[in-house]
């Protein structure tokens, strides 16, 4: 697959799940009005109501829980849209902070001592921000979700962010890839995460209908000289997950209703 058919297919992905959000808006939360993105003021069917937001919480009987995992400060601007991967990121591990079954999660460091948190931020200066983070003493494990989104975001070449990169990131990015300062640029919020897998394990949290980003990921991947680094980049199913989570009895109706609003698309 080259770039541009992963990209199309990925679009076209990406337009038939916020049809699919449209529809779950209105059949199962009820929902007719349409809410407006705070780029444009537009309406659009998959957007809730600005003061209907927490309706993108699932509703089952955890959903005051959920709410409180997150700061008030930390709520994204575009929460309330039914693509949201702030909600979605809540929504997927919210349930496993609460009852201790982080240990569902392939590949993380986890013991009785571990904690997970959302909107992580390690490091104010350089201010990379993880939708969910699980430490464990010493040991650190960053999650990537992306969803709808067209791609990893990427970065201007201007002053700022040149800087940025003498100062902050250049040194490390040339001990594991070989990658060039443009390229960096290109994938800036890709290879900004996967630096951090110098500490600890970084997850790309995707659906499987992602296949384009997949494969960034996966290209990215052969661009790291380090081993132990490399290894410690990971892909995680959001489909896998969630089929492992309604095995747990108490969430079984909790994940049931999230294959059915994130995951089954016609």
């Amino acid at each position: 697959m080259n770039a541009h058919t992963g990209a199309l297919e990925g679009k076209m992905n990406t337009d038939k799940i916020k049809k699919h959000l449209a529809e779950y808006k209105v059949n199962i939360l009820g929902i007719t009005e349409n809410g407006e993105w705070w780029k444009n003021h537009k309406k659009y069917e998959h957007i809730l109501p600005i003061e209907k937001r927490f309706e993108n919480i699932i509703n089952t009987e955890l959903k005051a829980s959920l709410i409180s995992l997150l700061e008030s400060d930390s709520i994204h601007i575009g929460f309330h849209h039914m693509n949201s991967s702030q909600a979605l990121a809540l929504n997927l591990f919210g349930p496993l902070v609460l009852s201790k079954k982080l240990n569902k999660i392939d590949n993380v460091n986890i013991s009785d001592k571990s904690v997970g948190r959302f909107e992580y931020i390690e490091n104010t200066n350089e201010n990379t921000n993880f939708d969910f983070y699980i430490s464990d003493g010493d040991k650190s494990n960053y999650f990537e979700v992306k969803y709808t989104e067209n791609n990893f975001g990427e970065a201007k070449s201007d002053q700022e962010h040149k800087q940025k990169y003498i100062e902050i990131y250049k040194k490390g990015l040339q001990s594991i890839s070989d990658i060039s300062e443009h390229e960096f640029y290109k994938e800036y919020q890709l290879w900004r995460n996967i630096i951090y897998a110098k500490k600890g394990n970084v997850f790309f949290v995707l659906p499987d209908f992602r296949v384009d980003l997949i494969k960034k990921v996966n290209d990215a991947k052969t661009r790291i000289n380090n081993i132990e680094v490399r290894n410690r980049v990971h892909l995680l199913s959001i489909n896998n997950l969630v089929s492992k989570c309604k095995e747990i009895p108490e969430l079984k109706n909790h994940y049931c209703e999230f294959e059915k609003k994130y995951l089954k698309i016609t």
